[in-house]
């Protein structure tokens, strides 16, 4: 004899199912091998999702966010390095060695390369979608209105203050916004 399941119960059941997923995408344990990806993982992940960061985190001339990434684990980046804290997910860059990411992926890792931010609305994206991934996409909607205001006047862009600029990057736009050559 068939079984009458009342679809308030089922509709519950699919949400309950769902949220728990939801839940359970958040990571656990982000590592990130790139500097750009360091400095968004360091702004927007709870300091225990950070599982490690790529040499480059640390170093003043080229990371705004170096005090701060002193207290999590630097590698140098190879997949046999990556691997070793269990990551739940990689933050790669687009010009990440294609054969890390490749590794990775083939061992069953999630690896997320991020592309290029050439403007302050690539940046704006990138922090919503590094947010997303970290669970926490509350503060990439807080962030991205400040990030119009701050970007401009503090020239805080990922690269750091001694990187040089070519044409067609954030820091050009930055520039353009602030009217500098």
């Amino acid at each position: 004899m068939p079984r009458f399941i009342p679809s308030s119960l089922l509709v519950a059941g699919v949400l309950a199912g769902a949220v728990a997923s939801a839940m359970s995408a958040v990571p656990g344990r982000v590592v990130s091998i790139n500097l750009c990806a360091d400095e968004l993982l360091v702004g927007l992940a709870d300091p225990e999702q950070i599982a490690g960061l790529s040499i480059f985190a640390t170093n003043p001339r080229i990371s705004f966010l170096a005090d701060q990434a002193a207290a999590f684990r630097h590698d140098p980046g190879p997949a046999e390095i990556v691997v070793e804290p269990a990551p739940d997910l990689v933050l790669a860059g687009r010009y990440t060695k294609r054969a890390t990411c490749t590794m990775l992926s083939a061992l069953g890792y999630e690896v997320v390369p991020l592309e290029p931010a050439r403007t302050i609305d690539d940046s704006i994206d990138q922090i919503r979608q590094v947010a997303a991934l970290v669970g926490h996409p509350a503060l990439g909607r807080l962030f991205p209105a400040e990030a119009r205001i701050i970007l401009p006047e503090r020239l805080t862009v990922c690269g750091g203050p001694s990187l040089p600029t070519a044409f067609d990057t954030l820091a050009t736009e930055v520039r353009r916004v602030r009217g500098q050559p």
